[in-house]
């Protein structure tokens, strides 16, 4: 796995421009590479898979159990919580009786995988 520089500088970029409002700007186009990443990693993907990104909040969450109550093999964009906790991983493997959450990365600069 890599690391998206590119997400991980998200949230101090963030904190840095709200204060010179170009935050907008900026986001842009430092997740711009990353989502591109991912469009790519998803349209590679052979076999089916349950697509929940056009749902949001409760409603992607509901979708996400539903799809795992029907044993779906590969969920992406789904949404999962425990207790107080939540997430959004990009996928979600089934695996045995359970699911392995995981997020597609793309190392800026050309590092190698980890």
């Amino acid at each position: 796995m890599t690391l998206c520089i590119a997400r991980t500088a998200y949230g101090w970029i963030r904190s840095l421009t709200r204060k010179s409002g170009r935050s907008q700007s900026i986001r842009s186009a430092s997740l711009g590479a990353c989502t591109a990443h991912e469009d790519e990693v998803i349209a590679g993907i052979s076999g089916t898979f349950v697509d929940l990104s056009h749902y949001r909040g409760d409603e992607r969450k509901q979708q996400t159990v539903a799809a795992m109550d029907r044993g779906a093999e590969l969920i992406y964009s789904g949404r999962i919580s425990s207790g107080d906790l939540l997430g959004e991983p990009d996928l979600l493997r089934k695996d045995g009786a359970a699911y392995i959450a995981g997020d597609i990365k793309s190392a800026l600069g050309g590092g190698s995988n980890r």
